[in-house]
């Protein structure tokens, strides 16, 4: 593990309800700084993460539906387009929980379904966020089946605002579950750099946080002193 690895399978985040244009700006300069893997923002700030990133290669993530996906699928569809017309090379939609647990499983697949033909004509990846917190391993196996046929690149385990931050045993349990070739995201909760290591060794291509600036800061510091562990198979 390097500094630079760990960046690049790290996506700073800044979707509080309080983010102002300066957050997005400092997220997408710790991006910049370090060459994250992505800046993840709320669909408002789409426009304004691209012109910070543009030249860069580090793609914006719209969070689409967030943070419960109790929108209509019509409703999610808009707003995935105007962030992709704004800038957005990523969408994270989060998934209809609600329609899940009340067994509307062709519903809840059909929001990712509408989202994924939308990422597809334009070329840009779809992240499909679980909130795991609320679901009962039954409906986690269905969710990442579900995202699977529906052409998923990720499976997201949070958005931040569940009630549990995200564990290494929902990881291995979220990579049992998934189908190749999706990915796994491990998000909520993720404050340290002790968490992200113990997250990418369950088996998490990605992590984010909105503490990446301090992560990565700490990640040097330990780089320098010889302390950074090696990269797990799972990671990049």
């Amino acid at each position: 593990m390097t500094v630079d690895k760990l960046a690049e399978m790290l996506e700073c985040t800044a979707f509080r309800p309080d983010t102002t244009l300066s957050d997005v700006k400092e997220c997408c300069e710790t991006a910049l700084r370090f060459r994250a893997a992505g800046v993840c923002v709320r669909s408002c700030d789409v426009m304004e993460a691209a012109k910070l990133l543009k030249g860069s290669e580090i793609p914006v993530t719209a969070m689409i539906a967030f943070p419960h996906g109790n929108t209509d699928t019509v409703v999610k569809v808009a707003e995935a387009q105007k962030a992709i017309d704004d800038g957005a090379e990523e969408l994270e939609v989060v998934i209809n929980i609600g329609r899940l647990l009340s067994e509307r499983v062709e519903q809840a697949e059909q929001d990712i379904k509408a989202l994924h033909m939308v990422a597809y004509r334009k070329g840009v990846a779809l992240k499909v966020n679980l909130e795991t917190c609320y679901l009962p391993e039954k409906y986690k196996r269905m969710a990442c089946r579900m995202a699977g046929r529906a052409g998923a690149a990720f499976v997201c385990s949070g958005t931040g605002y569940g009630t549990e931050a995200v564990t290494p045993e929902e990881i291995k349990l979220l990579a049992e579950y998934t189908p190749e070739p999706v990915k796994i995201k491990a998000a909520g909760g993720v404050r340290t750099l002790d968490q992200v290591f113990a997250l990418i060794e369950a088996g998490a291509h990605r992590v984010g946080t909105g503490n990446a600036r301090a992560i990565l800061e700490e990640a040097v510091v330990r780089q320098k002193e010889g302390l950074l562990p090696k990269l797990p198979a799972a990671g990049l």
